[in-house]
């Protein structure tokens, strides 16, 4: 009698070819954000030669250290969910996900980041569920952070003061425990895996405050490679560097917001026109579009160069480990049924 254990056969092909799909996907998606960014370059008749490389290499080094913060959060909300990833391997999964952002949707970043953490013994619920409060809370510190900077240094800017205020309340409501807790409720993450939603609970204010502690380094980090990347064109502003920097911080975190908001691959499009109006006031219109078009392609080069650098270093798995996060959920829905047959 053939073991009920034993993986059917359309697992035995669809793993492979759903792999496969993703890994297309993905470089779809990263060719259509080069070609963009090009195209934008072109039409300004920019030249390349004009480029100082090392504030280049600054700025794609800041991007990948502020990246540091919110991949060590995301690793923490796993912990209050179940098994704590080890840190190396949560921002491996975390680094490298930034990838799949640049596929349509939103799911190709817990894919990703799931299916790598998976080997850490974090179950594909909770992975994903931290992605979700991750995301969440670091835009939600952003837009924040830009509300303060602006009060504080430019408080004559009303509207900025109200978006960046408004923006924050809308990234930022779903994290509150109450809100995010009847979330989990209202998708019925408890059939998927009752003890991760059990353990949902536990993300309340002390979490909430660990993550306003510790993301608006991330932005500092950001903003200060917006701010490398114009310094790598050749432009300057009359106004002084703490300024400089602190429109780059805000900038950097009401673009990235604004773009996921419209839930295009990587923000494309909002993204850039969100960041390139904000700084037109202060840099010019040439400065604002080439920084602006620079640091997409800086983040894209690092993300890449990084990702490839991290990801042979991952753990080596068992066949059952490389599964897709798809395939994983269902097999957490699959064992509590069996549970509950049993019981």
């Amino acid at each position: 009698m053939p073991d009920s254990r034993s993986p059917s056969a359309w697992r035995t092909w669809l793993k492979p070819a759903l792999k496969l799909a993703l890994l297309a996907a993905v470089a779809w998606g990263l060719h259509r954000t080069v070609m963009s960014a090009w195209e934008q370059l072109e039409a300004r008749h920019w030249s390349p030669s004009s480029l100082r490389p090392g504030w280049l290499v600054a700025a794609g080094a800041l991007y990948f250290l502020g990246q540091l913060f919110p991949g060590w959060f995301w690793g923490q909300v796993i912990g209050e969910l179940g098994p704590r990833p080890r840190r190396g391997e949560a921002f491996r999964a975390y680094y490298i996900g930034h990838l799949g952002k640049y596929v349509p949707g939103k799911a190709t970043v817990i894919l990703l980041r799931a299916g790598l953490i998976r080997g850490s013994g974090a179950s594909a619920t909770a992975a994903t569920l931290a992605v979700f409060y991750e995301t969440l809370s670091t835009l939600a510190v952003g837009a924040g952070l830009a509300a303060a900077i602006l009060i504080v240094r430019f408080p004559d800017r009303i509207w900025l003061i109200l978006s960046a205020m408004g923006l924050a309340a809308v990234v930022g409501g779903p994290t509150l425990p109450f809100v995010f807790r009847r979330l989990v409720k209202i998708t019925g993450v408890g059939r998927l895996n009752p003890s991760v939603a059990k353990e949902a609970g536990r993300l309340g204010y002390r979490t909430l405050g660990l993550a306003w502690l510790t993301l608006p380094w991330a932005w500092l980090l950001m903003g200060g490679s917006l701010w490398a990347t114009l310094a790598a064109g050749g432009y300057d502003s009359p106004l002084r560097i703490g300024d400089q920097l602190a429109i780059c911080i805000a900038a950097t975190a009401i673009a990235t917001v604004a773009g996921f908001l419209s839930f295009l691959p990587g923000g494309l499009g909002v993204r850039e026109a969100a960041l390139f109006e904000l700084l037109i006031p202060w840099f010019g219109a040439d400065a604002a579009l080439v920084s602006t078009v620079l640091s997409r392609v800086v983040w894209l080069v690092a993300e890449l160069l990084f990702s490839g650098i991290l990801y042979p270093l991952g753990p080596r798995r068992a066949a059952n480990g490389g599964a897709l996060p798809a395939v994983q959920v269902s097999d957490e829905l699959a064992n509590h049924r069996d549970t509950e047959t049993r019981s």
